[in-house]
């Protein structure tokens, strides 16, 4: 689950561009997890409210944050975005 502000959270949207748009993430993450992009805009109200449980669910209160799960939805991790800021760094 990636949690963020497209459209007014600067280290969200540096990590759009930079590692999450890009295809080789898309492909290589999409091989062992379900991408799930959960957005929060400032722009879009009705989506940040239609966001808003699993904001609520997860318990997250910066962004961006990732949130990993298993096959059966229980959590095993959780991060900044940030963390990793290179492509790379991030698929490794």
């Amino acid at each position: 689950l990636e949690f963020t502000g497209s459209d007014w959270c600067p280290p969200c949207i540096k990590m759009s561009k930079e590692v999450f748009s890009k295809d080789e993430f898309l492909q290589e993450a999409s091989k062992q997890y379900v991408l799930v992009h959960l957005d929060f805009p400032k722009k879009d109200k009705e989506l940040a409210e239609k966001n808003q449980p699993l904001l609520e669910k997860y318990q997250v209160s910066a962004f961006p944050t990732v949130v990993l799960l298993d096959a059966e939805g229980k959590e095993f991790s959780r991060f900044p975005a940030t963390k990793y800021p290179e492509l790379k760094s991030f698929l490794e």
